[in-house]
C-alpha cells in the first residue's frame, strides 16, 4: 500500500494519462498487435512516453 498525501495521489494520476498520451503518436497496428512485437516495434512502443512530453 502506498502511503501518499492526497496531492501526490493526484499528481501519479496525471502522471498516468500525461503518459499514456504519448500513445497517440504510436501505429495503432502495433498498439493493438496480437501477440509478440519485433523488437523494432518494442522500441517504438518505449518511445511513447517521451511522446507525452511532446503534447
Amino acid at each position: 500500500m502506498l502511503y501518499l498525501s492526497k496531492n501526490e495521489q493526484n499528481m501519479l494520476a496525471q502522471m498516468g494519462i500525461f503518459q499514456d498520451v504519448g500513445k497517440f503518436k504510436i501505429d495503432p497496428g502495433i498498439l493493438n498487435k496480437p501477440g509478440r512485437l519485433t523488437d523494432e516495434e518494442f522500441e517504438i512502443m518505449k518511445s511513447h512516453p517521451q511522446y507525452a512530453v511532446l503534447y
